[in-house]
């Protein structure tokens, strides 16, 4: 197929006022009067020579033009005709391997739309700096299709090329920009489309289409490099035989390197990094590679993955190999085949907030020899076919915030060399088909403010293979549902939990094997075990000891020690709504000498400490503030149903005129739904929470301080609104005023 070129060569200088020379081209002959090769040897002597091709169809030429020079600026337009001027290129001399069209023009301009076919060599060559191309296709060859060699400030509007030898080249074209108010195409090139090489500084590719190529765009040692900057439409880089997008040894502080494209179906990496610093990738989605979605390769700095989607890759969804201070945000990482996220000795490295890793065919979440993981403020890990996450020798590591949901196996696994982890606060881990959480061979490991409800074996297991190990730690944690046991300590060093309700499992806790010659012991405080089908906990194995105070037990009751069998006084367990009522016999009946720093949470993430002493169990009774559940506790983002229960001090009853649940949406803002609902024995309820939510019907129980109703999503939540947690923050028990109270509740879109 033949393909037509437009080059535009602009002086971006301050224009002089100078004499121009037309020279007109009125014949599609390979030589003489009127030939496009007597203009340019025409203009090569000439001041200010604008060529003007007034011919439109196909020059056949016998040899390769004459060079442009750059003596002075040179223009190449049309006027009074349509249709592409083509530069047939395939020259009949065998031994002929130049350049069919070679500027050096600074300062020059192509505005005709213009074709090249090329036979062997390359199809536009540009040397000189301040240079502009417009509308230009290029076929054929076997060197370069377009190249730019030492020409800054090269701006090109539209550049198509195809079955070249590489499609696009720039070298050392500092200052330039591609795909300006076009796009740049490099399609079925049978090396690679674009090239970036050479120590090009600023170099933008702003809108740019790279398929069927060897590697679609390959950036070597440059500076500030961005590809698909603001590009309209969309940049694509796909059904490449090897890489979608290479990064090789560029620096890229404070641009973004690749933005709005579409790298997908590619035979290797989608995106691949490699020993370079500060690259971000944003706004992109990486699909269908036949290896991973992205690869951050060894020696890269500092790089970014903000507000990507990486799904459907046929190995990992994001892989990062011995790169220090590595950020993912903001991502979804789904139906992967091999792990969502795999990260190997990438010490300082940060994922989250807001990633979303669901449905991956192996690991979600894959660590090893990452000291200082900050796992914080993820959206979901969720129905991933192995483990939720796997962290191995990567101690000091933190993990909070977020949901770990439906994965097979475990959960969360924290062994082998992570030490000093902290879990929580506000994680939710849940439905695991295994276990929820697994701590072995490791200590001082510290599970905090977290929520783990009906694993199908265990809900927390500690194990070790006898190593000296320091004791780990729960405190403030709900335990709920498990089909074993709530905790198990299997032979590891002592663990102590604290302030923590442990209810509904088929055992509570249960230590069991010896340890360095010792039974394996498990130290209770303060905590509530209740429900639980067996026993609440063994004290009775011979290899290992539950020792207990301060604590409330149902089946059987330890003596002494300050334990008791007092009934709890749960809000709802019915609905797994476990915490306190105001009545309860447990609030601040705690250990006192139990240290709660300054800003640590319950299990709702309330504050844990209000009045004299701590409540009993992993829940705080937040004073006289209103209170409100979700049962359940998330909703199919789809549309659904959930239950809610409000309570509110009941002498507020008389005076009360609405509940104001603002719900919160992303980033702090605040969805607003605008609808006035009409309340038995109160004026109303409203609901800020977007514009897809309804209430169905409520009563209130005046004397209980009560309102019960149901919230519905109806159809598709907007995509703003999926899986964000949304947080109430107010409630109006006045007639004249809202009162602003603490959070009172929570419900997730899932």
């Amino acid at each position: 197929m033949r393909l037509s070129l437009s080059v535009t060569l602009l002086a971006l200088s301050a224009p002089i006022a100078v004499a121009q020379t037309i020279i007109p081209v009125t014949t599609l002959a390979n030589s003489g009067a009127g030939s496009l090769r007597t203009a340019i040897i025409t203009a090569n002597t000439a001041t200010s020579p604008i060529i003007d091709v007034r011919v439109a169809g196909t020059i056949v030429l016998q040899t390769v033009l004459p060079l442009l020079t750059a003596s002075r600026p040179i223009t190449i337009r049309r006027t009074g005709v349509t249709g592409r001027l083509i530069l047939d290129g395939r020259i009949p001399t065998a031994t002929t391997t130049g350049t069919v069209l070679f500027l050096q023009g600074s300062g020059s301009q192509i505005l005709a739309p213009l074709s090249i076919l090329v036979d062997r060599g390359v199809g536009l060559r540009i040397t000189a700096g301040d240079v502009r191309v417009d509308d230009v296709e290029i076929t054929g060859g076997t060197q370069y299709a377009f190249w730019g060699y030492q020409a800054p400030r090269l701006l090109v509007a539209r550049l198509r090329t195809s079955l070249a030898g590489i499609g696009v080249r720039l070298e050392d074209c500092d200052g330039s920009r591609l795909g300006v108010g076009g796009v740049v195409e490099a399609l079925d090139n049978t090396g690679d489309g674009i090239v970036v090489t050479s120590s090009n500084s600023d170099v933008a590719i702003e809108s740019f289409v790279a398929e069927r190529n060897n590697i679609g765009v390959m950036v070597l040692p440059a500076t500030r490099i961005a590809l698909g900057r603001n590009g309209r439409p969309r940049s694509r880089a796909a059904g490449n035989r090897s890489h979608g997008v290479l990064f090789y040894t560029v620096a890229n502080t404070g641009v973004i390197g690749l933005q709005n494209a579409d790298v997908v179906g590619n035979g290797a990496i989608g995106v691949h990094v490699d020993n370079g610093s500060d690259i971000v990738v944003e706004d992109t989605r990486i699909a269908e590679s036949i290896g991973a979605g992205i690869d951050v390769g060894t020696g890269t700095l500092r790089p970014t993955l903000r507000r990507c989607t990486i799904e459907r890759n046929f190995g990992n969804g994001v892989e990062v190999w011995s790169t220090p201070s590595t950020r993912i945000e903001q991502c979804t990482l789904r139906d992967n085949l091999g792990n969502g996220v795999l990260l190997y000795n990438a010490p300082g490295m940060t994922c989250g907030p807001g990633n979303r890793i669901d449905d991956n065919r192996s690991v979600g979440v894959m660590v090893l020899y990452c000291a200082d993981l900050q796992f914080v403020g993820n959206e979901s890990v969720a129905r991933n076919r192995g483990v939720g996450m796997d962290l191995r020798q990567s101690p000091r590591s933190r993990i909070a915030g977020g949901t770990f949901a439906e994965n097979d196996g475990i959960s969360l696994w924290i062994r082998d060399g992570s030490q000093d982890v902290v879990v929580g606060p506000d994680l939710t881990v849940r439905d695991a088909r295994g276990t929820g959480i697994t701590i072995e061979n490791v200590g001082n490991t510290l599970i905090h403010a977290c929520t783990v409800l009906r694993p199908t074996v265990y809900g927390i297991h500690c194990i070790t293979d006898g190593r000296m190990l320091s004791g780990n730690r729960i405190v403030n944690c709900l335990i709920a549902g498990s089909g074993g046991l709530g905790v198990m300590l299997r032979a590891g060093p002592p663990l102590r939990c604290e302030l923590s309700t442990i209810v509904g499992n088929q055992r509570g806790i249960y230590a069991t094997n010896t340890w360095n010659g010792q039974p394996s012991r498990v130290d209770v405080d303060s905590c509530i075990l209740w429900n639980n089908a067996v026993e609440d906990l063994s004290t009775t194995t011979s290899d290992g000891l539950v020792v207990a105070a301060n604590s409330v037990f149902r089946i059987p009751a330890p003596n002494g020690n300050g334990n008791r069998t007092t009934d709890p006084r749960f809000l709802d367990p019915a609905a797994g709504d476990w915490r306190l009522q105001r009545t309860s016999p447990l609030i601040d009946s705690g250990n006192a000498a139990i240290v709660q720093p300054a800003g640590t949470t319950d299990a709702w993430g309330q504050p844990r400490l209000v009045g004299a002493r701590v409540d009993c169990g992993g829940y705080e009774v937040p004073g006289n503030q209103p209170r409100l559940g979700f049962f359940p506790d998330f909703m199919p983002a789809g549309g659904g149903n959930v239950g809610f229960t409000a309570r509110y001090p009941a002498a507020d009853h008389g005076a009360l005129a609405a509940l104001l649940l603002e719900i919160d949406g992303p980033s702090g803002t605040t969805q607003v739904l605008g609808t006035t609902i009409p309340l038995a024995n109160t004026p109303f309820l409203t609901l800020l929470a977007g514009d897809s939510a309804s209430v169905g019907t409520l009563t209130t129980v005046p004397a209980g301080g009560l309102v019960q109703g149901q919230l519905a999503w109806h159809g598709r939540v907007p995509s703003a609104l999926r899986d964000v947690t949304f947080h109430i923050v107010g409630i109006t028990i006045d007639t004249t005023a809202i009162r602003t109270v603490t959070e009172i509740g929570r419900i997730r879109l899932r």
